[in-house]
């Protein structure tokens, strides 16, 4: 097979999937005649190339045109050529001296035929017709091409963690601020499934697997951070690929656990906002109705006995509101804390109670805990309270260590005790088994001892009667 002078571009590198600087085509023709007439035809408009020997060309191009003896030859050498640059079209087309040729086309390789002799007129808009589809398949490359670097670009550079996975969980890329934040390197990532990362948990594929059409989705996934602390991130996931491509998904995420423990922590005090509310409309209705009843009797009468019910009403109120505002406050976290003196904290608690005849019994508190000091001592001042409502005023409370290895304290009372069918609801808030309870004082206990770490509950007293509470947790040193 003879070159052509004008057109011979032999053994020079080229990618097929790139624009060469003029449209370039390439002759595998045996027939010596028709490759001359090919040659002198298209020259003034292309670059030709006519190689010696096929197998040693190395050559960038934009159209092939190959007659049925050098097809039969090397079908298998322009097939790989084919292949090598997909999904960049690469045309050929086959030049034939025969009406029907099902073969060639059937392979996938021809994407146009003519027949001999033709028309030059029909070969041209054959040529035409391939190469436009040829510009535009190498226009539609080069966008995807620079789509991916700006996609690089802005993955790796993205100030959130992000990561590119398969569907069934195999990692294909994560960026800086994912190994950032997790204390992985790519190496140890990219090839792993999501599942088997001690990162994410191992049902993490089935939460962030997208479900809909669109694939765009937002949850939210537990994962462990470089210091081994366990967050809560809102991972957006969403399908990326196309018809020719594998679909990936990409994930991006952003740390969310603050916002999220401040809007627990809103819903509790909105919880809270909501039984104060509740409570402070029911519970008050009954003294203020009888508030008003004698201010009306009183108005009329002038006897003391009428302002007297007026004034034990409105105290009753009175209290009610404050230890209602003192559940709302008390909240369910601690600010500070410090190392206090546990037996200074019951006898400053014991102080406020308002109650001579009653007595007071400590066993070895010389102990102090970490806590918050003032709370401590609301504890201890409403189980006091709560022992001279329920007991009288001569009662006798003792306050200990708990024994047998158990780490706590007791408040214990000798009076009629606590019927155990009510155990499980004292600590509920409005219960109350006093006539004059305001049934927030044992609340009030529980949520400080919570929020402290510790736990409480009522038990029965190592005497045949009275009421004991054990505090669980707090460790006296």
């Amino acid at each position: 097979m003879t070159p052509s002078s004008t057109g011979e571009r032999q053994g020079a590198s080229g990618d097929e999937s790139a624009v060469t600087p003029r449209t370039r085509v390439l002759l595998l023709v045996d027939h010596d005649r028709n490759r001359q007439l090919l040659v002198d035809w298209l020259t003034p408009r292309y670059d030709v190339v006519v190689p010696d020997v096929v197998e040693t060309v190395d050559v960038a191009f934009d159209l092939c045109i190959v007659d049925e003896g050098a097809f039969r030859r090397l079908e298998e050498w322009c097939t790989s050529r084919k292949e090598a640059v997909r999904p960049t079209f690469l045309p050929y087309l086959l030049v034939t001296n025969r009406s029907h040729t099902p073969s060639a086309l059937d392979r996938h390789c021809i994407d146009a035929i003519v027949t001999v002799p033709v028309r030059k007129a029909e070969l041209r808009e054959q040529i035409d017709d391939l190469l436009a589809k040829r510009r535009e398949s190498v226009a539609l490359t080069e966008q995807k091409r620079q789509s991916r670097e700006r996609f690089q670009t802005f993955f790796h550079t993205a100030p959130d963690p992000a990561f590119v996975f398969r569907a069934d969980g195999l990692v294909r890329e994560v960026n800086r601020a994912f190994c950032s934040k997790t204390g992985l390197e790519p190496a140890q990532v990219v090839g792993e499934r999501l599942q088997n990362l001690d990162t994410f948990s191992d049902d993490v594929l089935e939460q962030l697997r997208p479900v809909d059409e669109t694939g765009d989705e937002e949850r939210e996934v537990a994962y462990r951070t470089v210091d081994g602390r366990r967050r809560i991130a809102e991972i957006n996931t969403a399908r990326i690929g196309t018809a020719d491509e594998p679909e990936e998904i990409i994930g991006t995420f952003r740390d969310v656990t603050e916002q999220r423990r401040q809007k627990l922590e809103l819903e509790r005090q909105n919880e809270r906002l909501d039984e104060f509310a509740s409570i402070l409309a029911h519970e008050l209705r009954n003294p203020l109705g009888i508030a008003q009843m004698y201010l009306s009797i009183a108005r009329e009468s002038y006897e003391p006995e009428d302002f007297e019910q007026i004034d034990d009403s409105l105290e009753r109120m009175s209290e009610m509101i404050d230890e209602l505002l003192s559940l709302a406050r008390e909240g369910e976290t601690l600010d500070v804390t410090e190392r206090v003196s546990l037996d200074a904290v019951v006898d400053d608690a014991w102080s406020q109670v308002a109650a001579p005849e009653a007595t007071l019994r400590t066993e070895s508190l010389s102990g102090t805990v970490e806590a918050d000091v003032d709370r401590l001592e609301r504890v201890f001042e409403n189980l006091f309270r709560n022992a001279i409502e329920h007991a009288g005023d001569d009662v006798t409370v003792r306050v200990g260590v708990l024994e047998d290895g158990r780490s706590g304290v007791f408040v214990e009372d000798d009076g009629p005790g606590i019927d155990p069918d009510d155990r499980e609801t004292i600590f509920d808030r409005g219960f109350t088994t006093g006539g004059n309870g305001t049934g927030l004082g044992l609340p009030i206990v529980k949520q400080i001892v919570e929020a402290h770490g510790w736990e409480i509950e009522a038990v029965d007293s190592e005497r045949e009667t009275g009421a004991r509470f054990e505090i669980g947790g707090l460790h006296p040193s």
